[in-house]
């Protein structure tokens, strides 16, 4: 499931190792090997890692709770996935036996299995970058508990003023992964989070395919101020594709 070449690069070495299969890696002696990260350390080299992937996502991780952060701009804030390390699990390109099924069958529910790139992880350290949280939105609503301005009365919403901020995953996966025109070449190290552009859209003008594979952290954004200062109560409120409905509030300070 897993395709891996292993580099090295840096002042001692600057060549592709290449493919190791497992009766050369145990033929390596232990000894030899231990001592390769501390003379990368001292070197200054790095040992990268390099995956093949069918998919352009990497993980999802399942959520129970939304959570509303601060930002240091008065009209920003962030929605947050807030994941139960008990009741909620990750599934990643990393996983073997059942959860490696469920990952599978995540990514071929949203067309993703032919991405075919290789992608590269430094130092063997497994960190993903492509994250997104499943089961996908499907509505957002933000609504403020105060009279915001003449056309947003307390209760209403404020959809239409509004924009969040997110990865297009879905519309790069669903364009034949092509975004703006561009692929990634199929021998180019890099990272889809890093290829890909931010997708800024307001509430009022998207649609349930705008919500799929969002990030775990999503910023919004109030293009409006409120008529006067003061501090205005605002709640978000997220629906799922499997009918759950996940509400969280935040206080916004305006001068």
């Amino acid at each position: 499931r897993i395709h891996q070449v292993i580099r090295r690069r840096g002042p001692c070495h600057n060549r592709q190792v290449g493919h190791m299969d497992t009766q050369r890696l145990l033929s390596i002696a232990i000894s030899p090997l231990l001592l390769v990260p501390v003379l990368c350390l001292l070197c200054g080299c790095t040992i990268t890692h390099e995956y093949k992937s069918k998919s352009a996502v990497k993980v999802y991780r399942e959520y129970d709770s939304i959570y509303l952060g601060k930002t240091d701009k008065e009209e920003e804030f962030r929605l947050v996935f807030c994941m139960n390390l008990e009741s909620c699990r990750q599934y990643d390109f990393f996983d073997t036996g059942k959860e490696a099924e469920v990952f599978d069958s995540l990514c071929a529910a949203h067309g993703d299995v032919g991405f075919n790139r290789v992608f590269e992880i430094n130092d063997g350290t497994p960190v993903l970058l492509e994250v997104a949280v499943t089961p996908d939105p499907v509505f957002v609503d933000v609504v403020t508990e105060k009279d915001f301005d003449d056309s947003h009365a307390a209760g209403e919403s404020l959809r239409d003023i509004v924009t969040c901020q997110y990865k297009p995953y879905y519309e790069y996966i669903r364009n034949d992964y092509t975004w703006r025109g561009k692929k990634i070449k199929k021998n180019y190290y890099e990272h889809v989070y890093y290829f890909l552009g931010n997708e800024t859209k307001r509430l009022s003008s998207m649609n349930e395919d705008d919500y799929k594979l969002w990030q775990d952290v999503i910023p919004f954004r109030l293009i409006k101020k409120p008529s006067s200062p003061g501090e205005y109560p605002v709640k978000v409120t997220l629906h799922t594709e499997k009918g759950d409905v996940f509400e969280s509030c935040i206080v916004l300070s305006f001068d």
